[in-house]
């Protein structure tokens, strides 16, 4: 057997959680070159009822800048998010008071 113990539903799985966190690398590279502190970025993935979330969290006084303004930039790293995903991902972003 090519796949040892593990069937084709594992490997499947564990790729997929090395697209997540890969995903949450490039996310986090992205949001510590946009904030003033980039020491309180937090960046968590992981999978839910709903799918496959990226969580992050920033300094509240950096909130406004991932956000941007109506949305745009928290809309663009969404997009990158969804050009290098090949099945939805939701990014949540928050402050680290939540």
């Amino acid at each position: 057997d090519v796949l040892g113990s593990r069937g084709l539903g594992d490997v499947y799985k564990r790729q997929k959680q090395c697209d997540l966190i890969m995903l949450a690398q490039a996310v986090e590279h992205l949001i510590k070159n946009i904030v003033d502190f980039p020491d309180d970025v937090s960046v968590k993935s992981h999978e839910n009822a709903r799918g496959e979330l990226i969580r992050v969290r920033v300094n509240p006084e950096d909130i406004g800048r991932v956000i941007g303004r109506n949305g745009r930039t928290a809309n663009a790293i969404r997009t990158v998010v969804q050009a290098m995903a090949d099945h939805k991902v939701r990014v949540d972003i928050m402050d680290v008071r939540r």
